[in-house]
């Protein structure tokens, strides 16, 4: 089964990514999974499912339950999402580049994340997620 995980840690913009997905992709309600919390995102993942990520670079979490703030990035989100399931792909949604080591690719986010909702819309069809 098809899964994509959403992961936006500024909760205001996570809400308007996700009204934004459901208005141009309704029938992907069922595969895509909103999240804003690094450690519990960790704890969705399966090796069963064909799994996208797109992720923020740095978190907000406000509990350090396995890892440190310091230690929660995107290259390590992807590093431990792979240990899980080394079959899935992880993209970086950030305003500047992100170290890369583990991840399978990057995209600029606006400044402040202004146009977020508009920019992921765009990722989906680029990676051919609306099918």
């Amino acid at each position: 089964m098809k899964k994509i995980i959403v992961l936006q840690s500024i909760l205001e913009q996570l809400e308007l990514i996700q009204f934004g997905i459901k208005r141009n992709f309704p029938h992907l309600d069922d595969v895509v999974v909103y999240q804003s919390n690094f450690e519990e995102t960790l704890a969705e993942i399966t090796n069963e499912d064909e799994l996208v990520v797109i992720a923020s670079d740095w978190y907000h979490d406000d509990k350090h339950i396995h890892f440190s703030r310091g230690e929660k990035n995107g290259d390590r989100l992807a590093e431990e999402v792979k240990k899980i399931n080394p079959l899935a792909r992880v993209y970086i949604f950030s305003e500047y580049e992100p170290q890369s080591g583990h991840i399978d690719g990057f995209y600029i986010k606006s400044p402040m994340g202004r146009n977020a909702h508009r920019e992921i819309i765009s990722i989906f069809r680029d990676l051919y997620l609306d099918k």
